[in-house]
């Protein structure tokens, strides 16, 4: 797992790619895991043990043909924003969509930088 600090909420994200990882530390949190039933993806939320919110995020190392890892992220992250936004108490409408936009720029290009590092193949030492 790796995380995304966001600092102006006060919270942490964690990027999963293994699903039996992500659900081990979601059962240690108390959080419910939304997924989908061919589980590429997914996002939760849990408790951390101060009873703090704790965020995830689980994108598949090998999506099912046509769904992209791109379109997984930008599916996951709206869900999340969502999430993060209500939790925090930042109302979102029609007339006040600036917050969420940036939002989901942001996580997006966050989460895509961790899954791009994680692909990049490992080199060989001679």
């Amino acid at each position: 797992m790796k995380v995304i600090h966001c600092d102006w909420l006060k919270t942490q994200i964690g990027v999963f790619r293994d699903k039996a990882e992500a659900i081990e530390v979601l059962n240690e949190t108390d959080g419910f895991f939304e997924k989908c039933e061919d589980g590429m993806a997914g996002f939760s939320c849990g408790k951390d043990g101060d009873g703090l919110p704790l965020f995830f995020i689980f994108i598949a190392r090998k999506p099912h043909p046509p769904t992209t890892i791109q379109g997984l992220i930008v599916h996951e992250v709206s869900h999340l924003v969502d999430i993060l936004l209500d939790n925090k108490g930042i109302e979102t409408r029609s007339v006040n969509t600036e917050v969420r936009a940036h939002m989901n720029e942001w996580l997006f290009t966050a989460v895509l930088e961790i899954i791009q590092e994680q692909e990049k193949p490992k080199r060989k030492k001679k």
